[in-house]
């Protein structure tokens, strides 16, 4: 969360945001991926990529990877294209992953292979369930939380709550064979009173003095209650107010 000061000067706390132009060195046959597209490259004995400047984000967002993969890509129904990397001779686990790319990606999603890597037909359907859940919410945050952003960290729950909340909302809309639903009450609901009704519980929202405090934060409350919390709001206010927003 707050480890880009460990790359580079920066202020670095979500509400400050910046453009970044970057330029990286590596070895030939490495692939180079960062937030945006890359520019050129200048092909010797190393190999410098160049990046499209990033829009103004936070510090954290800030993405290199370097390393060997390989990849499928597809395109949105808008045009977009979408780019799955794996590491060698695993791209088409990525294909299920990448099939509903109507969900639109902005920037470098990072994520654990379990997490993302399903084949239709071989994997369970909890895997299935697990992946499109999990990309469903690495995507919403290109909109809460990278665009729209929280000043600080006492706000993680609105910001990972909100993300989590949608996901299922996404899935529900993409995958409606899952009753995802059903889960949302027992992954998210359900975790959330138990964690609740213990000592150990804390509020939602906590103040953070340091960043360095702000890990500590990462956990079943901010997730599980805050998504909780966001779903009765849905409930009380409806679609209907998607109508005053422009």
């Amino acid at each position: 969360t707050t480890n880009a000061r460990m790359a580079l000067p920066c202020f670095d706390e979500p509400e400050f945001k910046a453009v970044f132009t970057l330029s990286i060195i590596t070895r030939k046959n490495q692939t180079v991926l960062s937030n945006t597209t890359w520019l050129n490259e200048n092909n010797d004995d190393f190999v410098m990529t160049s990046f499209e400047p990033t829009p103004p984000m936070s510090t954290n967002l800030l993405a290199i990877v370097v390393g060997e993969y390989d990849y499928i890509e597809d395109f949105s129904s808008s045009g977009v294209k979408v780019r799955v990397y794996t590491g060698p001779g695993r791209q088409e686990e990525g294909r299920f992953a990448l099939k509903k790319s109507a969900m639109e990606n902005w920037g470098l999603v990072i994520f654990r292979e379990t997490a993302l890597l399903a084949t239709e037909g071989i994997s369970s359907t909890n895997i299935l369930n697990r992946v499109a859940v999990v990309v469903a919410h690495e995507i919403a945050h290109t909109w809460f939380g990278n665009l729209v952003t929280m000043d600080w960290w006492t706000y993680l729950w609105l910001n990972e709550g909100f993300a989590t909340w949608i996901s299922y909302l996404c899935v529900d809309n993409i995958f409606p064979e899952y009753d995802i639903w059903s889960q949302f009450q027992i992954n998210e609901i359900s975790v959330a009173m138990n964690l609740d009704s213990l000592q150990s519980s804390h509020p939602i929202e906590i103040e953070i003095g340091a960043p360095s405090e702000a890990d500590e934060i990462f956990d079943k409350i901010s997730y599980a209650k805050g998504s909780s919390i966001i779903s009765y709001l849905y409930e009380y206010i409806g679609d209907t107010v998607n109508h005053g927003i422009p």
